[in-house]
């Protein structure tokens, strides 16, 4: 449970927004759902094959395993580099293909001492700041207070 406020900042698109928000990081997601399972790291995947109901998966060595499920935590648009011999329709192609991301500065200050606050997160809805958090409070750690601040892609995409 996070301790303090998340404050639900309105966006300049209408309306109001839900942000959610992995407390102990967004890899943290993808490590909980494939706990118990074989995780292979820093394995570049070249090609996936439907074999009845097993995947096989050969990586960019030419080595190839079988699996009952594959998933990946890639951004979208790298899964268009993998040869999946047919298994993705041209539509969702077209739909990876659009996938944009935007750029974001991050600025992480550690203090000696925690200033005095009385949030842990806030989402702005500025042209220079989208998100300030307590870091060391989100994710429930005893180090020291670290203040971390996400500029607006707006301001990242102006000075870049």
């Amino acid at each position: 449970e996070l301790k303090g406020n998340i404050i639900n900042a309105p966006t300049k698109y209408g309306g109001d927004c839900t942000h959610y928000v992995a407390q102990k990081g967004m890899n943290s997601m993808s490590k909980y759902f494939l706990s118990g399972t074989n995780v292979f790291y820093s394995t570049k995947v070249a090609s996936l094959k439907m074999l009845d109901d097993k995947i096989e998966v050969k990586n960019d060595q030419g080595r190839s395993a079988i699996f009952d499920a594959v998933v990946f935590t890639i951004p979208a648009p790298q899964l268009l580099d993998i040869n999946m011999d047919g298994l993705m329709s041209q539509e969702i192609r077209d739909s990876i293909s659009r996938v944009q991301f935007t750029p974001r500065f991050s600025l992480m200050v550690v203090f000696d001492e925690a200033p005095m606050y009385d949030w842990v997160m806030k989402y702005h809805d500025d042209d220079l700041l989208r998100f300030t958090v307590w870091d060391n409070i989100k994710r429930s750690h005893g180090l020291d207070p670290t203040l971390l601040i996400h500029s607006s892609a707006l301001y990242a995409v102006k000075n870049t």
